[in-house]
């Protein structure tokens, strides 16, 4: 894949010479070009270039305005590291630390020598390069920090997170938000009877299952053991009941393949607990409800599912 840089410069002729230059290059720049200062901005946020040379002074914006722009986009940590050179006549040590400490890599004194500006882009490159590397490492590292290892699903801690975060939103927003707990029926005599490798596969096929049912704005944690919580978002009492009416439907539609027949017939138990405007008591009540409904599904036959009463204590 070419890696891509953005040249703006409202001096036409410049930019003309630059053009003729940036061959030395070679094939793996696609090199974008423009003389008006106005579209730099939407380009950056378009192109997304892995460098960008740009002029400090320039009608309508400058090149310190860009280099904050390119730093605002790379802060979201979705677009790779922009190495940003800027061209100047500026010689002041004043105006050089500004240009750094506003985001510029490194900068390139009028008039220069294009063999000097290319060789900088080539060595802007190389730590662009390491900059996106050391970004997928910390992703990954996040990652598995936040992720369940045998079902794919967030971990506890992960799902705490986004609890807290959830029930802070619905009391900003005096909206809803429901838990459901779920726990797989018998899943002890599983293990006792065909080993915990059998176990293992349970999870992970129930937690398939569970993904491709929930709905996109659900989300999944392994919370113990055979324990799965769904953080529900926006999804009042009257709703909840259904959407883990679902969930255990999807658990129960067919046997669980395993290696070795038979194939294993599961089940798991559903208990939901809603929090809402005027009962937004915490996330630790909200799940302990949840846990409650649970106890009285499994207390009811199992593979069942059973809400939450309105909480006395709530608000």
């Amino acid at each position: 894949m070419k890696k891509r840089i953005l040249f703006v410069d409202d001096d036409r002729n410049l930019l003309d010479a630059v053009r003729r230059k940036m061959r030395a290059l070679g094939s793996e720049w696609e090199a974008v070009y423009l003389s008006d200062p106005a579209e730099a901005l939407d380009a950056i946020k378009r192109l997304g270039p892995a460098a960008l040379v740009t002029d400090w002074n320039m009608p309508g914006t400058d090149g310190i305005r860009l280099c904050r722009a390119v730093r605002d986009l790379n802060k979201d940590g979705e677009s790779g590291y922009c190495y940003v050179i800027l061209l100047t006549g500026e010689t002041e040590t004043e105006k050089i630390v500004e240009a750094l400490e506003n985001g510029a890599d490194d900068f390139v004194s009028k008039p220069f020598d294009t063999r000097e500006l290319v060789a900088r882009i080539r060595a802007g490159a190389r730590i662009v390069e390491l900059e996106n590397g050391l970004r997928a490492t910390n992703k990954r590292l996040e990652t598995l920090a936040f992720t369940d290892p045998l079902t794919g699903l967030f971990n506890r801690r992960k799902g705490m997170e986004v609890l807290e975060n959830e029930l802070a939103r619905a009391q900003r927003k005096k909206g809803a938000l429901s838990a459901i707990m779920a726990d797989v029926d018998h899943f002890k005599s599983v293990n006792d009877s065909r080993g915990h490798r059998a176990g293992d596969e349970v999870l992970r096929e129930i937690a398939r299952r569970l993904r491709q049912t929930a709905r996109k704005y659900d989300t999944l944690v392994r919370w113990g053991g055979e324990e799965v919580l769904v953080v529900c978002p926006d999804t009042g009492a009257g709703e909840v009941e259904a959407v883990a009416e679902r969930l255990r439907r999807a658990i129960a539609s067919r046997p669980v393949e395993i290696e070795g027949p038979p194939a294993l017939e599961i089940t798991a138990s559903f208990g939901a607990a809603t929090a809402s405007d005027g009962d937004l008591a915490g996330v630790e009540r909200l799940i302990e409800r949840a846990d409650e409904a649970l106890y009285r599904a499994k207390n009811s036959g199992r593979n069942c599912v059973k809400t939450a009463p309105p909480d006395p204590r709530g608000a």
